[in-house]
């Protein structure tokens, strides 16, 4: 996609991103990170503002306040982080890597 400013309506993160996934970050948090191989789209998408705290943390079930959303430019990368709901391995933890996490947010539009 070369031109960023022209997406497509209905075009979802599941399309434009090239790597996407969740994995734990240590016992208490989970990060989700998505790779964006176009810059100029990563960079709209960027400006945009298009995967903010209000967007995702409902699809996450989480409260906004505790979503860190943070961009890193050398490899066009956005990389959300969430508390967990329970410690990883905890008798509670269902999911000790938080590999299957992300896909609540794969058909958010762009």
């Amino acid at each position: 996609m070369t031109d960023s400013n022209i997406v497509p309506e209905g075009t979802t993160l599941r399309s434009v991103a090239d790597l996407f996934r969740s994995r734990n970050a240590g016992a208490f948090k989970l990060t989700f990170d998505f790779v964006i191989p176009d810059d100029d789209l990563y960079q709209d998408i960027r400006r945009r503002d298009v995967l903010n705290a209000n967007v995702v943390a409902p699809r996450l079930g989480v409260a906004p306040e505790v979503v860190t959303v943070t961009y890193f430019e050398p490899v066009n990368a956005i990389k959300i982080t969430i508390p967990r709901r329970t410690p990883g391995g905890g008798p509670d933890d269902h999911d000790v890597d938080g590999a299957q996490q992300f896909v609540t947010l794969l058909d958010i539009t762009i």
